[in-house]
């Protein structure tokens, strides 16, 4: 399958923005196709092309989701380590950011690979706990911004029956 034409010339052309895009387009579509060392080639690809981007919040969630693109199209190929050892960056970054929700996908994998390595169970437990731990943070946060959207809407019900009331007034 190899790299589609436009991943390659971005890349050479060391146009990194587009070659980030296009190289995770064609890293995804490999996987789709089963095609699992080509999507590998362009994960990891797509990963030097991030690194000349300037240091940004984005540019370090891109970074994530690469690494966890990377564990999807490693799993089949069972290269374990490789795919350790991106989830371990995966975790560093998410803890960097500060984002739960990446935090908690790099957990569950991490939690799967010591199930499916023979890994000890403590380790198993152990982020197994921290991924219900986010889940719960996250639900707490919808909550709250669902609980927000609730408040928002009915100050903006009141505002405009009080306008409509203070017009037809007048």
């Amino acid at each position: 399958m190899g790299m589609p034409r436009l991943a390659h010339h971005a890349f050479r052309g060391e146009v990194w923005e587009k070659a980030v895009t296009y190289l995770r387009q064609a890293g995804a579509k490999a996987l789709a196709h089963s095609a699992y060392r080509d999507a590998v080639t362009c994960f990891e690809q797509a990963l030097t092309a991030l690194y000349p981007l300037p240091d940004t919040r984005e540019k370090l969630e891109r970074g994530i989701d690469l690494r966890l693109d990377l564990r999807q199209s490693l799993f089949p190929l069972n290269e374990l380590a490789t795919l350790w050892r991106y989830l371990q960056e995966a975790e560093r970054l998410a803890r960097t950011l500060d984002d739960p929700r990446r935090l908690g996908w790099v957990s569950a994998y991490m939690s799967g690979h010591h199930v499916h390595t023979g890994g000890h169970v403590t380790d198993v437990r152990t982020f197994a706990e921290r991924v219900e731990a986010i889940a719960e943070r996250l639900v707490v946060l919808i909550e709250d911004e669902q609980g927000a959207q609730a408040r928002a809407r009915s100050t903006r019900r009141a505002y405009t029956s009080s306008n409509c009331i203070s017009s037809s007034s007048a």
